[in-house]
């Protein structure tokens, strides 16, 4: 009945609002951890082929100090939230279709 369908989703939606705000929070802590740093390594090693990891690294270091490994932080923390926030709710999203689909959830 729709009554049954409507108290099922009021129960998901808190749900789902958990999960995107989970799944935004452990990308950011992700990225903020070890993620952005890596990531401006990574791009000097591409930038500069000729150099080695270890001078890549340096150079970044050079170019702004400790603060150039996570340059960049304010828009990598909207495209890391979002980007976790849908992945943890698609996730959520596709296990509750799957529990729902009768062939499927056997």
């Amino acid at each position: 009945s729709w009554m049954h369908s409507s108290a099922a989703l009021s129960t998901t939606v808190p749900a789902a609002a958990q999960r995107l705000a989970e799944g935004a929070c452990l990308r950011v802590m992700c990225d903020m951890s070890g993620g952005l740093p890596l990531e401006h390594w990574k791009m000097r090693l591409v930038k500069r082929l000729d150099a080695s990891p270890w001078q890549a690294l340096r150079a970044v270091g050079k170019e702004g100090g400790l603060g150039a490994y996570w340059r960049g932080t304010p828009a990598k923390l909207v495209e890391g939230s979002t980007g976790g926030a849908m992945l943890l709710a698609g996730k959520e999203g596709a296990m509750y279709f799957l529990k729902s689909t009768p062939t499927l959830s056997r």
